[in-house]
């Protein structure tokens, strides 16, 4: 259960993660579908912007203050613009556990920055709509409220049925 990427988990895995390995049998209170939603809403938001998410202005901002600001301090990552404009590959480590430390316990915030990203696209209206529409869908705190492929598929104007759509 603890497996996956820090940064791209779903708070519920994430949670899972931090307890001792003998703890992190299946547990059968978690839909591993939705929280794999949960990480596509990820994938999809990385796609539509272009960037990693922590270099979303906002989250980037939220980052320096609370995470670097207070909780680690990490020699290069002091500023917003440090989180933005750093070489990815010296930094990762430190920048998934911010991303993941964010959608942990502040996914609302963390949602909010993304889909406001997402907003200022240069993108027809009614695909921005749908796009920020199935990532806040897909990143909710609640898996159940998560959409299931069917329901994705739809959201994105696609016709679930259609074999070539999928």
């Amino acid at each position: 259960m603890g497996c996956g990427t820090d940064g791209w988990k779903a708070p519920e895995l994430a949670s899972m993660s931090r307890r001792p390995f003998s703890a992190q049998e299946k547990n059968p209170e978690i839909d591993v579908l939705k929280a794999e939603m949960f990480s596509f809403g990820l994938l999809v938001s990385y796609i539509l912007l272009e960037r990693d998410l922590f270099r979303v202005p906002a989250i980037a901002n939220f980052l320096a203050a609370k995470y670097f600001g207070t909780l680690a301090h990490v020699p290069g990552l002091q500023t917003p613009e440090d989180i933005t404009n750093c070489n990815i590959s010296e930094l990762a480590n430190h920048l998934l556990c911010a991303q993941q430390w964010m959608i942990s316990d502040h996914l609302n915030t963390f949602s909010r920055a993304v889909c406001q990203a997402i907003r200022e696209l240069a993108m027809p209206q009614e695909t921005i709509d749908a796009m920020v529409h199935f990532v806040n869908k897909s990143l909710d705190i609640n898996p159940s409220e998560r959409p299931n492929f069917r329901d994705a598929c739809v959201m994105i104007g696609g016709n679930p049925d259609e074999k070539r759509c999928r």
